[in-house]
């Protein structure tokens, strides 16, 4: 169950889906909702409310809404006025008065000795109308809410649709991206959000996004055009499609070509896709994946490595925890492989086949010094900087990481509930993009079986693992397996030396403080930096928050 934010005091949004729901709450309460039968439709529902005398809210809602008038004077009118804007505003009907005809006014009033009346009640619900044929039954339970009290329960009884199965049309991508009706939109919303990257533009031609933005607006339904003939003849055309690759310097020696991240810039074509992905992408891959996800961050494999160790340490397990590397993982991908890990996960045939129209005549560009290089055709692998890169590629990870996860050759950790009511969960893998940490049991059997999905992961998928760059973990008691055993060119190493994880040098008990030296250090440095420099006191603490306290 879902609650959304509420227009008024008294509605309560569902968002739910399944064959059948019963909503119900008491007589002069708020509704409490259950469900039952998996997912259903939205629900919109409101519970009931009731107030001492004749002008309480229950007395302004005449007839219960039913063709009577609400008086617009006095204090009952500014307690009905926020449930009428709700009914209006949300196209909500009430049930109850449908199905009950003989109680339209109040379902009940109690009067004092003198005949006035000292405590009133009006019982309803309020959904939305669409939902109005899907109403079986509403009503007060004869059980009272609690001794004493002369509230009851309410209930309304739905029966909704089915929602469709978790498969091939779970993630709903499958709907043409030429939708006439809101393409345009999504192509204008699209370039107005590109205020501050000045860099994506329509193509090489244009040089600024607000020229991209003017010719979003004037010209969205040519371009629609053009996109519809792009996909016909599955591809953009050379020119659209040419990415201009610039070279980030890492570290290293600079002469060496390997010490450069290579950058492409392409056109506004590739985020729009991304942008229809992007909503979809946290219920597309596991929850041990945090890289380029919304509402994940790289702090949650961090913590979660730490907390496992320890508890691994505490119970005396006999674990190896690995940390893999792949080379140059970015131009590595095999493009068929990566549809295929697409379709298994769900993502409709149509905007796989975008994915096509995008990747089968991309072409790319060298800048060097203002200079241009010839363009070249490229066969394999994602574009670091495309931003449609990155989830397509966690498509491809997402492949290693479910085999790790159910290879039955490989021993995985159950933990035992510690206390019986928490439930502790020992992670099998944990991705931060390409970064892969797998956490098995310290055997032969488990190496071995780690070695072989690994091998056949590069087959399928032509990523090659950096053997050389890796090392792992030994926490157990038993000595490490020998260099036969273990993966070639592994290396072990005590879980109390410290190794750096995601950027943060770690050890069996966390963050090693061998670092606070270091991290100190670096931030004295930042600090001398901006020390020449006058600013206010609003200036110094933006400084410290945003370059200096993030080293920690």
């Amino acid at each position: 169950m879902e609650e959304c934010r509420r227009p008024a005091p008294l509605s309560r949004s569902v968002a739910s889906a399944g064959k059948g729901v019963r909503q119900g709450g008491t007589e002069g309460g708020p509704g409490v909702g259950t469900m039952a039968g998996g997912r259903i439709k939205s629900v919109r529902t409101a519970g009931t409310w009731n107030g001492p005398g004749e002008g309480s809210l229950a007395a302004a809602l005449v007839t219960r809404m039913a063709g009577g008038v609400f008086g617009l004077d006095g204090a009952a009118w500014e307690e009905a006025a926020p449930i009428h804007n709700l009914i209006a505003e949300q196209h909500l009907i009430d049930p109850y008065k449908t199905m009950q005809p003989t109680s339209k006014a109040f379902s009940y009033l109690e009067r004092n000795r003198s005949q006035h009346i000292s405590a009133s009640r009006i019982d309803f619900f309020l959904i939305s109308e669409n939902l109005q044929g899907a109403v079986q039954a509403t009503g007060t339970s004869d059980l009272p809410y609690s001794p004493g009290l002369d509230h009851k329960f309410t209930y309304l009884h739905l029966i909704l649709e089915a929602a469709a199965k978790r498969g091939p049309d779970f993630f709903k991508v499958n709907n043409s991206l030429l939708d006439t009706q809101i393409m345009k939109e999504h192509i204008i919303e699209t370039c107005e959000a590109h205020g501050t990257f000045p860099h994506l533009v329509w193509g090489l031609s244009i040089a600024t996004a607000k020229a991209s933005r003017i010719l979003a607006t004037r010209r969205a339904v040519e371009y629609m055009s053009f996109l519809n003939k792009a996909e016909r003849e599955e591809g953009l055309g050379k020119y659209v499609s040419t990415g201009v690759v610039t070279l980030l310097y890492k570290k290293g020696d600079p002469a060496n070509i390997k010490n450069y991240r290579p950058i492409t810039l392409l056109t506004v074509v590739y985020k729009l896709l991304a942008n229809r992905l992007s909503r979809i992408t946290s219920r597309c891959f596991h929850i041990d994946q945090t890289g380029f996800i919304p509402g994940r961050f790289i702090i949650d494999n961090v913590m979660t490595l730490v907390d496992s160790a320890r508890y691994i340490k505490d119970k005396q397990l006999n674990v190896a925890i690995l940390f893999f590397d792949f080379e140059k993982a970015y131009d590595q991908v095999n493009w068929n492989f990566q549809q295929q890990c697409m379709e298994r996960i769900g993502v409709g045939p149509n905007f796989r086949r975008w994915v096509r129209v995008l990747y089968s005549d991309a072409h790319s560009q060298v800048q060097v010094n203002g200079f241009f290089s010839t363009p070249f055709k490229m066969t394999r692998s994602v574009r670091q900087g495309d931003p449609l890169a990155a989830p397509p590629f966690l498509f491809t990870l997402e492949a290693i990481a479910s085999f790790l996860r159910k290879d039955p050759t490989i021993d995985r950790l159950v933990a035992e509930p510690s206390p019986p009511t928490h439930a502790v969960t020992l992670p099998t893998t944990l991705l931060f993009v390409d970064d892969l940490t797998a956490v098995v049991k310290a055997s032969e059997a488990s190496l071995q079986g780690l070695t072989r999905a690994m091998q056949v992961f590069h087959l399928a998928s032509e990523m090659k693992v950096n053997w050389h760059k890796r090392m792992g973990w030994w926490v157990a008691d038993c000595m490490p397996p020998p260099q036969a055993t273990s993966p070639e060119g592994f290396e072990w190493q005590d879980p109390r030396t410290p190794l750096r994880f995601l950027g943060i040098k770690l050890s069996e008990t966390g963050p090693n403080q061998a670092m606070v030296p270091e991290i100190l250090t670096r931030m004295l440095c930042k600090m001398d930096t901006w020390s020449s420099t006058y600013m206010s006191v609003f200036g110094r603490a933006l400084v410290l928050n945003a370059s200096v306290f993030s080293m920690l």
